[in-house]
């Protein structure tokens, strides 16, 4: 297993090659998006993440996947903080760091840190899910970050798929083998083409069930220590309290 494990980590690493490739084009927000939410997107999203910071970049991730897991996570409350807050807050231009530090939760790892969407309900947040303050928000976030990497949501929510996935700077497709036939692949292409970023490249997922590289009890993924849960050290001095 152990083995196993070792050789699924070096594949990320070789695609990480791929996304650092693009470092000269200054991609560092990453959307990942999939035709659906069976091809194990959100655990392909985490793993990414935490290679990224396994190898000393500072990084968030994003919570934006919108699947079951994700919406029961709110018990259909909108008062949880998280990413909808800050945008909501550049949308009224009051933004300052101490807000953003009180969205962002501190993983175990020293350089991963997690923002979750807060709500189960993107619809009531429509007015400012627009690609201006969403641009503006994933600047303000990558003052106290090298990389952000965004768990979109799947084409089954194709609207907000394209949405927050304009303001990413680049994006990779989860595809899951034996689940996307091949006469779905126009319709994907279609979709693909109306996203607003740089398609960078295809994740071809075999595994029957995706491997969680580094599981613990947050997330079934990441773990927070609730003594720091809402400090995040790393945007304590680099995070700008005005937009």
């Amino acid at each position: 297993m152990k083995k196993s494990k070792e050789k699924i980590i070096e594949k990320y690493r070789i695609l990480l090659n791929l996304f650092e490739n693009y470092r000269e084009e200054n991609i560092r927000c990453l959307a990942i998006i999939s035709n659906s939410n069976l091809e194990g997107k959100e655990v392909v999203a985490k793993n990414i993440a935490m290679v990224l910071a396994k190898s000393g970049r500072k990084t968030l991730f994003i919570d934006c996947s919108l699947s079951k897991n994700s919406r029961t996570k709110y018990n259909n409350s909108d008062n949880a903080r998280g990413f909808v807050s800050v945008v909501e807050a550049i949308s009224g231009s009051r933004i300052n760091g101490l807000e953003i530090k009180n969205c962002i939760e501190k993983t175990e790892s020293d350089y991963l840190s997690v923002l979750e969407l807060g709500t189960n309900n993107l619809e009531k947040y429509s007015p400012i899910l627009k690609k201006e303050y969403l641009k503006r928000t994933i600047d303000v976030l990558k003052q106290g970050f090298d990389c952000i990497v965004v768990d979109a949501p799947s084409f089954e929510n194709l609207s907000f798929t394209q949405i927050i996935t304009s303001a990413a700077d680049g994006c990779m497709f989860v595809l899951k083998d034996k689940v996307n036939e091949l006469n779905e692949a126009r319709n994907i292409k279609e979709k693909l083409n109306t996203m607003g970023c740089k398609v960078l490249g295809c994740i071809l997922e075999k595994e029957k069930k995706p491997t969680k590289l580094f599981k613990d009890k947050y997330n079934d993924f990441f773990r927070t220590d609730n003594k720091t849960k809402k400090i995040v050290e790393s945007a304590n001095s680099s995070v700008s309290p005005n937009i």
